[in-house]
């Protein structure tokens, strides 16, 4: 059996004890924090280039640029005439010509002509984007339109005050794949002529020629595939 003693141990006053000192270097200043800089961040919104495209219905609906769906441009300039300019509603449609002068192959259309305010004014010229929707392909686009046919649909009364429009010229313009086409046709010049004044189609083809389709007032686009110009 083992026995725990406490032991003691007694320093004599005559021993000295000698603590050796470290010097200590003099204390240098904290270095003072360096301001951080503060950089500002800005949100830069980048605008889409974007074209007005018109469809069926008067809508007016907005296509970036890179959209894959493609689009043809149409001028319209209005003669220089006394009240040549109008406040109408008019539709236009692609059509082409047979050898025989019949319209004939398909009716691309209809595209709505703006004619509110300033457009269709007197002596002025204006450009609206439509889409091609699944007649992309079509040689119609390509130079290859015969004619073009103009459907004259006013019936508000306010519109009738001055609802006679004489077109001067109506250009249409396609590129696609770095191909350019644009094609122009021109109406019939003097005081009387060219006129786009009762309802109804109107034809015009590329070699100027320009006629009313009589009895056209009620009748559908369908029904002027055969007519003659």
């Amino acid at each position: 059996m083992y026995h725990q003693h406490k032991v003691t141990t007694q320093c004599s006053c005559s021993q000295r004890v000698q603590v050796s000192t470290v010097p200590q270097l003099p204390t240098q200043p904290k270095p003072e924090p360096t301001p951080q800089k503060v950089v500002e961040q800005k949100v830069v919104q980048i605008q889409k280039k974007t074209l007005e495209t018109e469809i069926k219905g008067g809508e007016t609906k907005c296509l970036p640029r890179h959209s894959f769906e493609d689009t043809f441009k149409v001028t319209y300039q209005t003669s220089n005439e006394f009240r040549a300019g109008t406040d109408g509603t008019f539709h236009l449609y692609l059509v082409d010509v047979d050898e025989t002068g019949h319209i004939s192959g398909d009716l691309i259309g209809p595209y709505p002509i703006k004619s509110e305010g300033s457009y269709l004014e007197k002596g002025t010229a204006h450009s609206q984007t439509y889409k091609t929707g699944h007649f992309e392909n079509s040689p119609l686009f390509r130079g290859g339109a015969g004619a073009l046919v103009i459907r004259k649909t006013t019936s508000a009364w306010y519109e009738m005050i001055a609802d006679g429009w004489k077109p001067e010229m109506i250009s249409i313009y396609f590129e696609r794949n770095g191909e350019k086409f644009e094609k122009k046709f021109f109406f019939p010049k003097g005081e009387k002529e060219g006129w786009l004044s009762k309802n109804g189609f109107y034809v015009i083809t590329a070699k100027g020629k320009f006629k009313y389709v009589e009895g056209s007032e009620k009748a559908e686009a369908r029904h002027i595939v055969g007519a003659s110009v």
